[in-house]
């Protein structure tokens, strides 16, 4: 994340912080834009959606890999198809968390799902920009992620390919993961507030690839606690995907307009 901001990263952050207030808004006349709370937390059927995330990252790179076997492909090509079947398989076990966790749908539809996670990916771009600036300015400044590094110096399908990635595959894989496995797994040996708070550290945690890379936890840290607050609140994964995706998109295209 970058706390200096382009005109692309300054009307998200706005949408996002407009989308805040609204919400706010609307909370204060009683009128909950989330709909009604799931009965109960996440508790069961996380197995599921881990096995189905571990298909994804072991069994499916297999299958791309006998698919993209022709000499006539490019490397840029055979990352894109295998990006592709990837997001597909991850999308698969998305939905299949969303019909059988607790053996009940999520109470609200899928419009309202899908306007609360693009709005909420909006939203936490605006609070993950504020948290980020006030960490360059209280702590130390923070170099880019060796991500966003390899996608600046990229070009032509190659840079698609990671793009795609960005913001298809990987918040779809990390959702799937620490929302929907490792979030209703510590639900079930502690309170909810706890694991929120827990999962959200280390998947900041996780981000950290050197010593001076430390500081970007922090907001990265919101991000994941951010996304897990709207798993628990609308008890639906669609709604951090969505998030998530939204959230990379506009760092994605921040770097594009450079």
């Amino acid at each position: 994340m970058n706390a200096g901001l382009t005109g692309l990263q300054s009307a998200a952050a706005g949408i996002g912080v407009a989308a805040l207030l609204g919400w706010a808004g609307a909370r204060a006349a009683r009128r909950d834009p989330l709909g009604p709370r799931p009965a109960a937390s996440p508790r069961g059927g996380w197995e599921a959606a881990f096995a189905g995330l571990a298909a994804s990252y072991a069994i499916l790179p297999l299958a791309a890999g006998a698919a993209t076997q022709s000499p006539g492909l490019s490397d840029a090509a055979k990352w894109c198809i295998r990006v592709v079947l990837q997001c597909a398989a991850a999308l698969g076990v998305v939905l299949l968390a969303e019909r059988f966790r607790d053996g009940a749908a999520p109470p609200t539809g899928v419009a309202r799902r899908a306007t609360a996670g693009v709005l909420g990916g909006f939203a936490l771009y605006a609070a993950a920009t504020a948290v980020a600036f006030a960490v360059t300015s209280l702590w130390r400044p923070f170099p880019e992620q060796d991500a966003v590094v390899l996608l600046r110096n990229s070009e032509g399908l190659h840079r698609a390919a990671l793009a795609a990635f960005a913001i298809g595959a990987a918040p779809l894989f990390e959702e799937v993961l620490y929302r929907g496995a490792i979030l209703p797994a510590l639900c079930t040996v502690m309170p909810p507030p706890a694991a929120l708070a827990l999962q959200a550290l280390a998947f900041g945690a996780v981000h950290v690839t050197s010593a001076a890379h430390v500081p970007v936890a922090v907001p990265l840290a919101v991000v994941g606690w951010f996304c897990g607050w709207l798993y628990l609140r609308t008890g639906s994964l669609l709604v951090p995907v969505l998030v998530h995706a939204v959230f990379n998109a506009v760092n994605v295209g921040a770097i594009f307009a450079a």
